[in-house]
């Protein structure tokens, strides 16, 4: 951040700029910015000063972009029962039938099955599947030993580029995905995201896991 500029002794305007390279992920903001003149010939004293600059800067992680090769997303199962989500909404596509509980509503039920079953038998309700795939919740531990390393290599680090890079890919899935940071930072009142789809989801993960720091655990006597 060293400059030469040459003048003479009128004043003159000069524009510095200069390019910041971020070494970690999260906010930053600069305040005021400090500077310091040395003429070269001797002549005037050295002048320092401030110049107010108040800027917030977002400092996204570096991930890396998952391909589906290797990785087995969809089911190989033709009725994939198990890789579907039980917390979805509910579709339009038949599952099964099965006897009433309470809370059912009350389209639900199947007339024709439960004549058929017998005067005295339960009451049957057509069971529907749920629309997406399973929900998946990531874990963000963020103990006091994931951050050993460099402040830019760490566990820590490592592991919410991991997430944001399969949160990426399961969402293009289809699939339902939230997180959960294991210990709560202060100044942040929610440390579980529920699972949820789309861009818009992901870029909830994404700026709650920008801000996510390790904190230190208070022994419990």
């Amino acid at each position: 951040n060293v400059r030469v500029v040459f003048k003479g002794v009128r004043h003159r305007n000069y524009d510095l700029t200069y390019k910041m390279q971020a070494l970690r992920r999260g906010s930053f903001e600069w305040k005021d910015i400090k500077y310091t003149y040395n003429p070269t010939m001797g002549i005037l004293n050295t002048r320092e000063g401030r110049i107010p600059c108040a800027v917030k800067v977002e400092v996204l992680p570096n991930i890396e972009i998952l391909r589906k090769k290797g990785l087995r997303i969809r089911s190989t199962r033709l009725n994939p029962r198990n890789a579907r989500s039980r917390i979805g909404p509910v579709s339009t596509d038949f599952d099964s039938i099965r006897g009433y509980t309470p809370g059912d509503p009350y389209r639900t039920i199947n007339w024709k099955a439960t004549a058929r079953n017998s005067s005295t038998g339960p009451i049957l309700v057509n069971q529907y599947e749920r629309e997406g795939l399973h929900s998946t919740v990531f874990a963000i531990d963020n103990s006091p030993p994931m951050r050993q390393g460099t402040k830019e290599e760490n566990p820590l680090e490592s592991g919410i580029k991991l997430v944001l890079s399969f949160t990426s890919l399961l969402l293009n899935y289809q699939y339902n995905v939230g997180v959960w940071v294991m210990q709560r930072n202060s100044g942040i009142r929610r440390d579980v995201i529920m699972p949820g789809s789309g861009m818009e989801q992901y870029l909830r993960i994404r700026r709650r896991v920008m801000l996510v720091e390790t904190v230190k655990l208070v022994p419990q006597v």
